[in-house]
């Protein structure tokens, strides 16, 4: 299997329709919850990309609240894109959602978020 760099799509040249065309064998998708839903620049990218991966794997983080149907709509943006075997999802609660109380001092949390 050959090597790939990682892409950051978000970053990608508008101006340049060779970085639109992604392919490789699995595709990860990771971005941050936006208002309980996929950061509409992402949302935007993925629309405007010709995607071609036999697999993908969904990873999201969120804050405060919960990711909302950020995974349900990663998934069906990318099976509109054609990728259809969806590998893995998963939502994660960012550091900055925990709140330390006096029960639990600001070191004691630390050495349970890092």
């Amino acid at each position: 299997m050959q090597n790939q760099s990682p892409v950051q799509i978000i970053k990608m040249d508008i101006n340049d329709p060779y970085q639109y065309c992604l392919s490789g064998t699995i595709l990860f998708l990771l971005f941050p919850v936006y208002a309980q839903n996929i950061p509409i620049a992402v949302r935007n990218k993925i629309k405007q990309s010709e995607l071609h991966f036999s697999f993908a794997s969904i990873l999201c983080t969120y804050g405060g609240v919960d990711a909302g149907a950020a995974l349900q709509n990663a998934a069906g943006l990318l099976k509109k894109a054609g990728i259809t075997k969806l590998v893995s999802a998963a939502e994660f609660s960012a550091k900055h959602s925990y709140h330390c109380t006096k029960a639990f001092s600001v070191s004691s949390c630390s050495a349970i978020l890092n």
